[in-house]
């Protein structure tokens, strides 16, 4: 976060030099929040990822009951074989062997850690990083939120690969991938932009409007669907 911070600052300035004077929001003061829709989209998004990601990283292999299909998930992320929960059908076929997967248990608990760590950069900026005076909180911001753009693209980029082969094993990815592609789409509008009135609660209906023009909800679905074949038929 020191490393974020220093490099928000250095942004904050650049951005100054580039902009000239700054003409603040009426409707904002130095502890407003820097988007409430960014925010919005995070807790939504980011939590129920915070909520899987803790759950594979601390307590593997354990099915939650409120998620849908959680144990085709987990027999599908091969969670089964490495921590088969206690007195389950897995456990009796599975705890022999269970310690010659401790890779892919590794493996997961990392995955679980990096995606953690993405999560709480969102956040921290989403809560915790204020207006400010002269632009600087929406600029330090920016240079985190740049960069969780571009990881979440990847993020969405290996979900759709592996949609296929998961939708064969009865796990179905597009609501997946359509949460991803929404929470990618909204910071990476933002931290590309900078202006900040498309992302304030007042003019909500111009964001929708904007949001509509990039990307419709048609086009979302139609991203995730599983690539089995192309036709003119989806276009029309």
């Amino acid at each position: 976060m020191i490393y974020f911070a220093i490099n928000g600052s250095k942004a904050s300035t650049k951005a100054f030099a580039q902009m000239g004077t700054f003409k603040s929001e009426k409707s904002k003061t130095p502890r407003s929040i820097v988007s409430k829709i960014v925010m919005r989209t995070v807790v939504i998004v980011s939590g129920v990822m915070t909520i899987i990601a803790g759950r594979d990283l601390f307590f593997p292999g354990t099915i939650i009951p409120g998620i849908p299909r959680d144990d085709i998930y987990l027999e599908w992320t091969n969670a089964f074989l490495h921590s088969p929960p206690h007195g389950s059908p897995e456990f009796k076929e599975h705890y022999l062997e269970a310690p010659l997967f401790v890779g892919d248990k590794y493996v997961g608990q990392l995955m679980a850690l990096y995606i953690l760590i993405g999560c709480m950069h969102k956040f921290v900026t989403s809560f915790f990083i204020r207006y400010g005076t002269h632009n600087k909180g929406i600029n330090q911001c920016k240079v985190i939120w740049r960069v969780q753009a571009l990881g979440d693209a990847l993020f969405m980029f290996i979900l759709r690969l592996f949609a296929h082969a998961a939708n064969s094993a009865s796990l179905d990815l597009r609501w997946h991938l359509m949460c991803v592609t929404y929470q990618t789409l909204i910071i990476g509008k933002f931290c590309l932009s900078y202006s900040s009135w498309l992302f304030d609660s007042t003019h909500h209906s111009n964001f929708l409007v904007c949001f509509s023009e990039l990307c419709s909800p048609f086009d979302v679905f139609f991203l995730a669907q599983p690539c089995t074949h192309t036709s003119e038929a989806h276009y029309t």
